[in-house]
């Protein structure tokens, strides 16, 4: 179950150029380096690996993007982080890097899963949150914290990964 969860819930945030590729190389790089501190080799290779692929996709997804990663992408990242959080035995670092995705999850509930994390497109290049005040997703969040460009969307979104991504040292450091 958690690891069909997995692979569905990296699906549900996405379709801005750099978001996927971008949010999926810090939480590669994070969890990669928690599982090689930690001792977990073949997690930490499987996941480090992943972080360096990710980053030169990047290259090309950073926008104005040349290639888009599709579902293929997504699925596959999601299933990866599974994979690498069961083999490296470091379930709890993975739900705590994991969670702008859970909440992305309750987010779209709200909206009985119909809600889309894209925004409207205005003139001037910047994107208004497609329901108004309501919140359905991340991406909702911050299309009304500031009137942001597709770029600018992610990377904020790139920005909360990368504190969602440290709380594990954080937790490591505070009661190991």
């Amino acid at each position: 179950m958690g690891f069909v969860g997995a692979s569905n819930m990296v699906n549900m945030l996405g379709g801005f150029n750099g978001l996927e590729a971008g949010m999926g190389t810090v939480y590669t790089f994070s969890l990669g380096v928690f599982a090689w501190m930690n001792g977990r080799i073949e997690a930490a290779v499987l996941l480090l690996t992943a972080c360096s692929a990710l980053m030169v996709f990047l290259r090309y997804n950073w926008h104005p993007a040349k290639i888009l990663p599709g579902d293929s992408l997504t699925y596959f990242l999601g299933s990866l982080v599974a994979a690498g959080v069961i083999i490296g035995n470091m379930e709890r670092a993975g739900l705590i890097v994991m969670l702008p995705f859970i909440i992305e999850f309750v987010l779209k509930a709200r909206s009985k899963f119909k809600a889309s994390c894209l925004g409207k497109l205005r003139d001037d290049g910047k994107l208004d949150p497609p329901y108004g005040k309501k919140i359905y997703s991340w991406t909702h969040v911050m299309m009304n914290l500031d009137k942001l460009n597709e770029k600018g969307v992610a990377i904020a979104m790139i920005l909360v990964q990368i504190v969602f991504a440290t709380l594990p040292f954080l937790e490591y450091a505070i009661f190991k």
